[in-house]
C-alpha cells in the first residue's frame, strides 16, 4: 500500500536525516520544490514514464506530505523523556516546512482541476466535492501561515506568545485534513470500492494521535 510506504519513508527520513537537515535546512527545502516542480510538469506536459508515474501517485495524492504531516503530529504526543523525542523534536519545524512546501504541489494540481469544475458551475458539484473544496481553500491558508512562520527568521521576530497562538491552528489543520480525506475515501468506500482499507488506515492514525494527544496533556495537567 502506497500510504505505508510513504509513512515509512518519511518516518526513515525524519530520524535518518536529522542532522543534515538540521544543518542544511534550505538543501532540503529547494529538493521538495524541485519535486513539486517535477511532479507538475509530468503531470500536465509529459507523456507516461515509469519515474513519472511514481512521482504522480506520491505527489498528486500528497502521500508524501501527508506522511511527512503525520510524522510531525507524532513527535508532539511523544514522551518528553523518549529518546526518539529527543532526536525529532529539535528538527520539528524543519519537518513541518518540508511537508508543507510538498503539499504545494499537490494543490496546485487540484486546484487546478477544481476551477475547472467551477466553471461548469457549483450547482453541478457533487456536495461532497464542493464541502472538500472548501476545506482545500482553508487548509491552503493554514498551510501559508504555519509554514511561514515555522522558519526560523520568521519565528524569532514574533512574541512567543502570539507563535505559540499561531502554531495551536495545527490542530486544526490536521483535523480538517482528516475530514478532507473523508469526504472523498469514505463515499467511494460505502460504493463498494476497495479504497475502505486506505480509509481505516487514515482513521487508526488518526484516532491513535487524539488518544496520545488527550493522554499527555493529561499527564501534563498532573504535574
Amino acid at each position: 500500500m502506497e500510504l505505508l510506504i510513504a509513512l515509512a519513508l518519511m518516518t526513515a527520513f525524519a530520524y535518518f536525516g536529522r542532522k543534515v537537515l538540521k544543518k542544511h535546512p534550505w538543501m532540503f527545502y529547494s529538493a521538495a520544490l524541485v519535486l513539486d516542480a517535477g511532479y507538475l510538469y509530468y503531470r500536465f506536459f509529459c507523456d507516461f514514464h515509469p519515474i513519472a508515474q511514481v512521482l504522480m501517485i506520491y505527489m498528486q495524492r500528497g502521500l508524501l506530505a501527508f506522511a511527512l504531516f503525520v510524522v510531525v503530529m507524532y513527535i508532539g504526543v511523544l514522551s518528553d523523556s523518549s529518546k526518539l523525542y529527543k532526536a525529532l523534536m529539535p528538527v520539528r519545524s524543519e519537518l513541518s516546512i518540508v511537508a508543507c512546501i510538498l503539499i504545494l504541489g499537490h494543490m496546485i494540481g487540484y486546484l487546478i482541476g477544481y476551477l475547472a469544475s467551477l466553471q461548469v458551475g457549483v450547482s453541478a458539484m457533487r456536495p461532497n466535492i464542493l464541502l472538500a473544496l472548501i476545506i482545500a481553500v482553508l487548509l491552503t491558508v493554514l498551510v501559508g501561515v504555519l509554514g511561514i512562520t515555522s522558519f526560523k527568521r520568521i519565528r524569532i521576530r514574533m512574541q512567543p506568545k502570539v507563535w505559540k497562538r499561531i502554531q495551536r491552528w495545527a490542530y486544526v489543520f490536521f483535523a480538517l485534513v482528516f475530514v478532507h480525506l473523508g469526504l472523498f475515501l469514505i463515499p467511494a468506500a460505502l460504493s463498494g470500492s476497495k479504497v475502505w482499507l486506505q480509509a481505516l488506515v487514515y482513521l487508526v492514525l488518526f484516532a491513535a494521535y487524539v488518544i496520545l494527544r488527550i493522554r499527555k496533556d493529561r499527564k501534563k495537567d498532573r504535574v
